[in-house]
């Protein structure tokens, strides 16, 4: 049986449960969940649709209860929950031997349960612990050249296959949190950097189908899958600046992949959140002003969902 992991705070809250709803939707399995929150510690805030689903077999909750100085946490979308799987080992229990862990703001579309299986079995076959998709060759300046090893691959960790029996042997999460207290200062992208300083190139390739990055742009709103590609990619990763819940990545066509199953979960067309109100105020303005709003479908009813979000205060 398939454990997925999920790591998050009150924030990400409608992002990860319409990921899992998504997760759900797409199997012919019964899949279990493991959730580190910041702040939850029982499964009363699941949705029923999750609870009910006929494809969960189990949803496990614990509160993040660890203490420790995350560094890099100024950016708008990122808070210190994407730390939070460094420690692992102090919240999973030792019977699970593996997990795939995703980011919130990656979106199942296609059934998966065979791709996944697979990767999981090649991965416990091998001597690695992790299995991921490299986002970096050899010797780009964003890869690890910061840290002066310039001759390894640089994966994304948005998705990541984790041998857990090997991870818990071989004290990994211990040695994770040693390095983040040693390299601080150099962390650009968060624990991903920390995780291919560590892992310096170790790691199983996984196909880019379980990993399919999503570029939101804000001049071009059109859907950009082809439709092999949208027949055969499983994860669908929002892993730009923009993402399907802001006004310019709901503007985007592409969003539609987030907004199918967020209605199916939540009965609403559109989620729209602010964290920043006045950022997205401007943004409404400058699209109404250029009329760029209205070259993308259902432009009114962003616009209604839009104002509803600066209005009042949306509760995740």
């Amino acid at each position: 049986m398939l454990n997925f992991l999920f790591c998050f705070d009150n924030n990400y809250n409608k992002q990860a449960f319409t990921s899992i709803y998504s997760l759900l939707s797409n199997t012919d399995s019964k899949l279990n969940f493991h959730i580190i929150h910041k702040s939850q510690d029982t499964d009363d805030f699941i949705p029923y649709k999750i609870k009910n689903h006929k494809n969960l077999n189990e949803v496990i909750v614990y509160k993040f209860k660890d203490k420790a100085n995350f560094p890099n946490l100024d950016d708008v979308h990122v808070s210190e929950a994407t730390y939070y799987r460094l420690f692992i080992q102090n919240y999973i229990k030792n019977d699970i031997e593996d997990l795939i862990y995703l980011d919130s703001d990656i979106i199942c579309i296609n059934n998966f349960d065979l791709e996944a299986k697979k990767y999981i079995n090649k991965l416990k076959s091998s001597q690695n612990i992790i299995g991921a998709k490299t986002e970096f060759k050899s010797g780009n300046k964003e890869g690890l050249e910061r840290f002066n090893i310039s001759n390894k691959n640089y994966f994304n960790a948005g998705v990541l296959f984790i041998d857990y029996k090997k991870w818990r042997q071989k004290e990994i999460g211990i040695k994770l949190i040693d390095n983040l207290v040693n390299n601080k200062q150099h962390l650009k992208y968060w624990d991903q950097d920390l995780l291919n300083l560590f892992f310096n190139g170790s790691y199983i390739e996984l196909t880019e189908y379980l990993n399919f990055k999503v570029q939101l742009s804000e001049t071009e709103f059109k859907f950009t899958l082809s439709e092999k590609q949208e027949q055969n990619a499983l994860f669908l990763h929002f892993s730009g600046k923009f993402k399907p819940w802001s006004l310019k990545g709901a503007l985007n066509e592409n969003s539609a992949y987030y907004h199918k199953y967020f209605k199916e979960i939540n009965g609403k067309d559109f989620h729209i959140y602010n964290k920043r109100r006045l950022n997205t105020l401007k943004d409404l303005l400058k699209n109404l002003i250029n009329f760029k709003i209205f070259n993308t479908k259902n432009a009114f009813v962003i616009l209604k969902y839009t104002f509803k979000s600066l209005i009042r205060k949306e509760i995740q």
